[in-house]
């Protein structure tokens, strides 16, 4: 994980913000391409098949869930996708 900031806004949320270090359009072209997209969405050895339209949102109810979601490895799974994003990114300017 680097250049990795964790921030808590509410007691609730969960929230990750990262540098990724690759160009802009590079980064809009692997993020908007659905075949682009699978290669790094989620952490390998999972992929992700198919198009379609994503919105993720976690609301949790209050602080006991939100911190069950984050013992599950919500920081590492979302910031081994952003890895993934980044080298991917990178290697495809």
């Amino acid at each position: 994980m680097t250049n990795a900031t964790i921030v808590n806004f509410d007691q609730q949320d969960l929230v990750i913000s990262r540098l990724v270090r690759a160009p802009r359009a590079t980064l809009w072209r692997v993020w908007t391409d659905p075949n682009l997209l699978k290669e790094w969405w989620c952490p390998k050895p999972w992929t992700t098949e198919g198009q379609g339209h994503y919105i993720a949102t976690v609301m949790h109810p209050d602080k006991a869930t939100r911190d069950r979601h984050e013992e599950m490895g919500f920081f590492q799974g979302w910031n081994t996708c952003i890895d993934q994003l980044e080298a991917f990114a990178q290697q495809s300017h």
